[in-house]
Order: structure tokens, then sequence, then C-alpha cells
């Protein structure tokens, strides 16, 4: 066991609340930190991979993926937990999406409390379900879902976004 290994071990034994979030250069040694409780895995060689893969059939994603996760200009990833208007909740996705659209902002996904019937309906769109939490993470549903208070939206925006 390497010394990461045994630093998130550490953290998560101490609290498991803690949001832990590593860099794997090699996808092999991801079990590691599966076993050691990892909230977040980043492994290199497969974003790496299966960035340069979409590269080649989308010419420019590479640009846009950099652009996007470069934090001193231009739009970026963000995640909103805050309270939700009456504007949005109740919406359906699709709407929602048109109700930011109006504000400069692209709604790209959805974290929400995970239910036997949400899963089986958005069977197809869930990307990540977190056990402790009873989450899920859902992108660009398919099927109809609608905007709770609670869900934490994930967003592409020029600057935080407040309010919504």
């Amino acid at each position: 066991m390497c010394i990461r290994d045994r630093i998130v071990l550490a953290v998560e034994s101490l609290n498991r609340a803690v949001h832990s979030c590593v860099q794997v250069a090699n996808s092999a040694n991801r079990i590691h930190f599966e076993r050691a409780h990892a909230d977040e895995i980043i492994c290199l060689d497969q974003i790496g991979g299966n960035l340069v893969v979409s590269s080649a059939l989308n010419h420019g994603t590479s640009r846009i993926v950099s652009e996007l996760l470069t934090f001193n200009s231009g739009s970026e990833f963000y995640r909103y937990e805050d309270p939700l208007s009456d504007e949005l909740v109740g919406r359906e996705f699709c709407d929602a999406v048109q109700v930011l659209a109006r504000k400069r902002i692209i709604l790209l996904g959805v974290e929400t409390d995970d239910s036997g019937v949400l899963r089986q309906e958005l069977s197809g769109d869930i990307v990540a379900a977190s056990e402790p939490e009873d989450r899920i993470v859902v992108v660009n549903p398919q099927n109809q879902y609608k905007i709770r208070q609670g869900d934490a939206l994930f967003l592409i925006a020029e600057s935080a976004p407040a309010g919504l």
C-alpha cells in the first residue's frame, strides 16, 4: 500500500463525511482507493485516453474540455447546492435547461436523492451513485425528470451562479 492509499484510508477512517478526491496515474490502482473509500477517483490514463478518442471523432473536444477546466478565464463547471427557486422546482429537466439558458447558464445534470423508482426510471442516465448518502447523479436525462428542492445542479457558467 503506497503512502497516498494510507492517507486516504486514514482520513476516511477518521471521518467518512470528508469528501476525498484522488488523482491516479494508472487506473489499475483504482481498486486500492475504492477499498479506502475515496469519494472521487480521477484516473488520468482513462480520462486522457477517452479525451483522445473523443477529440479524434469530434474535432475540438479537447479545446472545449481544456477551456472548462481552466479557472482563470471563460466558462467553468459549477455545482449549485443552494435552495432552488420556484422557477426551477417541479420543472422537467428540458424546461429547466431553457430557463437557465436565458441566464447564460448551461444545465448538464443533477444530483438527487435516490429511490428505487427513480433508479428504474433513469437507469440509462445514472452516471454515479453514492451509497452512504443515497444520492445519484444523472447527466442530461433522456427520460422525464422533474427538478426537486434539494437537488444539486451541475452547470457551465462564466461565474459562480447565485439565486437560482
